[in-house]
């Protein structure tokens, strides 16, 4: 190749590059570019708030996700108290992260900032042999840090318990349960005695802890107690039907209605039977939020 067609290829290509480099610092041709890097940006980022929009979604319409709710906050400790269910997944893996972002929306809908880094009491409702009890306890014995589990396990009356109470007062031997079906003279004594022979889910002792936690506890950080079985409604109902006739004034009816927003169904009968027993016992030890009406029997208002 001559020297004079190197020189014409590299006048060309000189051409050609400065060429490109005019049209690259084109005010236009840099407003396209931006353009289309833009567009991009934004079809990632919708991409992404599909993806995190699908993701919430299928953690939401968990029942054990979705039965969550902030029940009560302490402003001075700033320690929270909420109920839900299962935190532990189909294939035994505790989902704390689920947990975290489920916990921090309801605070959220109260207009209350949960902050990432909090304490959690994890207590269990569920009963002996349960595998989710296992796998709560022996995730907090490897994560310390995180929390402490609680183990309060929820069996409800069985009516059976009733009618031995009954039938050993009146040797009546018949089939008796619920406090509606006790004659007067009866059921202040029955409720009053409750302690003994019908406390075997310790409610008393139990909802005092909760709220003493609640209210007392102080770490460098926020408590967050989380109170769940599995469902989140029946156990869990019994326990914050209870809680809201002891510690925030409401009535076994109105505690009853709460519970069917939250589950959309009635508790089962056994952990209904309790809560029942347990409203039956505040009234007549002077506890109860309407001192003058009694309602503990009543089921067809929220039924």
């Amino acid at each position: 190749m001559s020297n004079s067609t190197i020189g014409n290829l590299e006048n060309d290509l000189e051409s050609f590059m400065d060429k490109d480099v005019k049209e690259s610092s084109n005010p236009k041709n840099i407003k396209k570019k931006l353009k289309l890097v833009c567009l991009i940006l934004t079809m990632i980022l919708i991409v992404l708030l599909i993806i995190s929009f699908i993701t919430f979604f299928q953690i939401f319409k968990s029942s054990y996700f979705s039965h969550i709710r902030l029940v009560d906050h302490n402003k001075n400790s700033n320690n929270f108290l909420f109920r839900g269910g299962k935190i532990v997944n189909d294939n035994g893996v505790f989902t704390y992260s689920e947990l975290k972002l489920m916990l921090q929306l309801q605070a959220m809908r109260k207009n209350i900032k949960l902050q990432d880094d909090f304490y959690l009491i994890d207590i269990c409702l569920l009963n002996e042999g349960d595998p989710v009890v296992d796998v709560e306890r022996e995730f907090f014995e490897k994560n310390p840090h995180l929390g402490e589990f609680i183990w309060y396990p929820i069996l409800g009356l069985s009516e059976n318990n009733i009618s031995d109470v009954y039938n050993n007062r009146t040797n009546n031997n018949i089939m008796i349960d619920q406090p509606r079906d006790f004659p007067d003279d009866e059921i202040e004594l029955v409720a009053k005695s409750w302690l003994d022979w019908g406390n075997f889910d310790d409610l008393p002792n139990r909802l005092e802890n909760v709220h003493h936690l609640l209210n007392n506890l102080k770490k460098d950080k926020p408590v967050v107690i989380y109170v769940h079985c599995r469902c989140g409604c029946d156990r869990t109902g019994e326990f914050f039907a209870s809680y809201y006739m002891k510690y925030q004034q409401k009535t076994y009816t109105e505690a009853m209605k709460y519970d069917l927003t939250i589950h959309d169904r009635y508790i089962v009968y056994e952990n209904q039977l309790m809560t029942q027993w347990y409203c039956e016992y505040l009234f007549y030890t002077d506890q109860y939020p309407q001192s003058e009406i009694n309602d503990c029997g009543n089921c067809e208002d929220f039924r």
